[in-house]
């Protein structure tokens, strides 16, 4: 009998990393190609607190009827919304507790804000719809716990046909003056 030794085995110990960068097939320069890729995208969670937020009754009557059946209210601690607001990677310009229905069926133009990132509590399996020409292109269901950004300029709608008579929970870190693409080049930022 003879033994036979492989002598280029291979003793290198490969690690392997799962960084939650920004998919870079989603990323081009071609204004034209944009509304296809980059209406949303799932961000990692970075162990946002699963807790409930104490806020003011009054909702923030400037942006009512933002995203459909959704009212908006202030956080009431002061150092609980700061912390809320710089849990995320890239700093949000307002933070604020949504409060929505699910059987909503359109959303209107957002105001002053661009771009969203939203921290879903509660959505009851609610699901985002981008349309063209009356033709649905593009779908997303977050599920609860899960962090999102979405482009704020892009016209859709939300459906629940499960769960119509459920509040749906999240919290919403608005921003001005930026995209969608400026937002996920500075959230990627952060792994180089």
């Amino acid at each position: 009998m003879q033994l036979k030794l492989n002598l280029d085995y291979d003793q290198r110990t490969y690690n392997q990393y799962r960084l939650p960068l920004v998919d870079t097939n989603l990323v081009n320069t071609d204004s034209a190609k944009d509304y296809m890729t980059r209406r949303y995208q799932q961000l990692s969670n970075f162990n946002l607190p699963y807790k409930s937020y104490t806020h003011y009754n009054e909702p923030r009557t400037d942006l009512t009827n933002l995203e459909a059946g959704c009212t908006y209210y202030e956080l009431k601690e002061f150092y609980e919304k700061f912390n809320v607001l710089h849990s995320v990677i890239v700093p949000a310009d307002d933070v604020l507790l949504v409060k929505g229905i699910t059987n909503a069926q359109t959303i209107d133009r957002w105001s002053r804000y661009t771009v969203c990132v939203n921290w879903y509590i509660n959505n009851w399996g609610t699901i985002y719809q981008y349309y063209k020409n009356d033709n649905l292109i593009d779908q997303f269901r977050p599920d609860d716990h899960s962090l999102w950004a979405i482009d704020l300029e892009q016209d859709y709608k939300i459906i629940n046909k499960d769960y119509q008579d459920e509040s749906r929970i999240f919290i919403s870190y608005l921003y001005k003056n930026t995209s969608l693409n400026r937002l996920l080049a500075d959230w990627s930022r952060h792994y180089k």
